[in-house]
């Protein structure tokens, strides 16, 4: 896969992160629950940025993974349940913590 075939991925995947998080999640309220705990940047921009850096970092294989797993959210084909509670909840997005670790979104 070329550079140019990259530089798509990325930017779909990215665009994909962006656009869930401004259209519908309540990114103050984010920052309320983890302050403390300290995993999401303070502002939403710096957020983005570090998304966007960590698409970067990815190799293609992950690129093509994420795509695939974006496409499912979309059509909602991916739900995530509460071992407690068994409740299933439809994922909406994702995004990269702090940790660059991939985390699983659902709605409130």
């Amino acid at each position: 896969m070329s550079s140019k075939e990259k530089l798509k991925l990325v930017t779909e995947l990215y665009e994909f992160i962006v656009v869930t998080f401004t259209e519908d999640i309540d990114y103050e309220r984010i920052l309320e629950y983890y302050n403390d705990r300290k995993k999401f940047p303070q502002d939403i921009n710096t957020f983005f940025e570090h998304n966007l850096k960590c698409l970067k970092e990815l190799p293609i294989k992950e690129l093509q993974f994420l795509k695939q797993l974006k496409d499912k959210i979309i059509n909602e084909d991916i739900e995530q349940a509460d071992e407690e509670y068994m409740g299933e909840i439809t994922t909406y997005t994702f995004y990269f913590n702090k940790q660059k670790k991939l985390v699983l979104l659902s709605p409130r």
